[in-house]
């Protein structure tokens, strides 16, 4: 296989940032705190199925955006559609600035 090496500390440090950003994301914390807060009597069985399901339904999902935007394709099409994407982004935060400052 040609070019394996060289795709592999690409996908490390992916791999590295990605992780980095799940762990210090407070969001995250916030979210599993308040689901095991809800499961507090819960047994500890059932506590670590749900935390196992979460766990592995979460990594699926990331895994399916990750390959699906990676595609070539995708990221053509997403590039060509920056400028659309940054100017609809601008006038939705201005609207909400308006909205603010109007109350």
């Amino acid at each position: 296989m040609p070019g394996w090496h060289t795709a592999l500390p690409r996908w490390s440090a992916g791999l590295r940032m990605g992780l980095a950003s799940g762990l210090l994301n407070p969001k995250n914390a916030l979210f599993y705190a308040s689901l095991f807060a809800l499961l507090g009597n819960a047994a500890t069985g059932v506590r670590w199925f749900y935390g196992a399901w979460m766990f592995t339904a979460v990594l699926a999902w990331d895994l399916a955006v990750a390959v699906a935007i990676g595609h070539p394709r995708v990221v053509a099409r997403f590039t060509r559609q920056v400028p659309r994407i940054e100017r609809a982004t601008g006038v939705v935060l201005l609207l909400a600035l308006g909205m603010v400052l109007i109350r």
